[in-house]
């Protein structure tokens, strides 16, 4: 099992200016002066998944997650 939190990255509206960020993050609350505003946030993580053994499965587990989520994993 390997722990997953470490190397995040977050944007906030684009998914182009993405800062490092430490997990659990809530981006919607960073901003005291501007409590739950509407816009959109992005997290990207890489990691390396050797697939040599075809038998091997990875199994991500997500807590916190609120709401509206969508999952990219390769692009897909």
């Amino acid at each position: 099992m390997l722990l997953f939190n470490d190397g995040w990255q977050f944007a906030k509206n684009n998914a182009e200016n993405f800062k490092p960020v430490i997990i659990p993050h809530d981006w919607l609350i960073s901003d005291t002066l501007n409590l739950y505003e509407s816009s959109v946030g992005y997290y990207k993580k890489s990691f390396y998944f050797d697939t040599a053994n075809k038998d091997s499965r990875v199994y991500i587990r997500f807590d916190g997650v609120m709401m509206d989520s969508t999952l990219f994993v390769c692009g897909k």
